[in-house]
C-alpha cells in the first residue's frame, strides 16, 4: 500500500517506506516504540524510556504515562485475541500481569476497554474475573495469522474429535 493509504501500526511497521526510514537513530526509537505499542509490551516501552534518548514529544512524564495506559489496554486486547474460544474467562490475576499492572488497577482499565468497545465482555467482581466475548478488530500481521492458524487447527481437531467420539456412541 501507498503511505496515504496505510491506518494502523502493523501495516506501517512492515511498509516499504517505514523499512527506508529506519536507518535514521531518532527514527529508530520511533519504530522501537511504535512496536511496544502495538504488541501491547509495557517492558519493551519501560527499557526503551530509560535506555534511549526519547523525541521530544515523550520527554514529558503525563505523555509517557498516556502511552503506557494505552499499551496496557492493547495488552489487554492481545490477551483477549489470543484466549481460546472456548475459555475466555480469565481472572484479574491473569490481566494484572499481561498488562502489568496492580490487580487494583484491572477493573477500572477493563472498564475503559469495555467503554469504548475495544473489548467486549462482563466484569464479575465476586470472582474477580473477566469474561471476555469479543475483541476489537485489528490488523493482524504475520504474527497474529500464525496463531489463528494454529487455533483454527486446534478447533478443527478438537471438532473433530468430537465426531468420531459421537460414532463411537452411534455405533
Amino acid at each position: 500500500p501507498r503511505a496515504w493509504e496505510i491506518f494502523c501500526p502493523d501495516e506501517l511497521l512492515s511498509s516499504p517506506l517505514w523499512e527506508s526510514v529506519k536507518k535514521n537513530e531518532q527514527i529508530v526509537v520511533y519504530d522501537e516504540i511504535l512496536e511496544a505499542v502495538n504488541i501491547g509490551n509495557i517492558t519493551q516501552f519501560k527499557r526503551i524510556c530509560t535506555q534511549k534518548t526519547l523525541p521530544e514529544v515523550l520527554a514529558d512524564p503525563n505523555a509517557t504515562k498516556v502511552l503506557e495506559k494505552k499499551i496496557c489496554v492493547t495488552a489487554l486486547m492481545d490477551l483477549v485475541f489470543n484466549l481460546p474460544m472456548d475459555s475466555r474467562t480469565i481472572s484479574f490475576d491473569e490481566v494484572s500481569r499481561r498488562c502489568e499492572i496492580l490487580q487494583a488497577q484491572v477493573e477500572p482499565m477493563v472498564m475503559h476497554a469495555l467503554s469504548k468497545d475495544l473489548v467486549g465482555g462482563m466484569i464479575d467482581q465476586v470472582e474477580r474475573t473477566i469474561h471476555f466475548t469479543h475483541v476489537m478488530p485489528r490488523n493482524l500481521g504475520l504474527q497474529r495469522v500464525k496463531n489463528m492458524t494454529t487455533k483454527m487447527d486446534t478447533w478443527l481437531e478438537k471438532i473433530q474429535n468430537m465426531e468420531v467420539f459421537g460414532h463411537r456412541e452411534d455405533g
